[in-house]
């Protein structure tokens, strides 16, 4: 199956392209799409300074460097987030409709 994705940032396109086939499998393929959102809070929790500070660097660089430095530690089958949980569940049953629909 493919998927496609509107994403709000450089940062969630790595996250994504790091953690979709460990979420679906390697048979299904994805597409995504930039949409401008909101950061800050993540800025607040992991960067020195908060959001204030990376403003005056380059935010999408850094932004991209924690998306790529956390993700591929993630467990995507044991994960606290409630909206990732969503999106794993999301995504596997999407898939697995369309493997089951292409047996018939």
């Amino acid at each position: 199956m493919h998927f496609e994705f509107l994403v709000e940032d450089r940062s969630s396109k790595t996250a994504i392209d790091i953690l979709f086939h460990k979420i679906v499998g390697e048979e299904h393929t994805h597409r995504i799409h930039p949409y401008s959102g909101t950061w800050e809070l993540l800025a607040e929790a992991i960067y020195e300074g908060g959001y204030k500070a990376i403003v005056k660097q380059n935010v999408g660089a850094e932004k991209s460097k924690w998306a790529a430095s956390i993700c591929p530690k993630m467990n995507v089958n044991d994960n606290k987030s409630p909206s990732f949980n969503f999106l794993c569940v999301t995504l596997r049953e999407l898939a697995d409709s369309k493997s089951a629909a292409s047996r018939l």
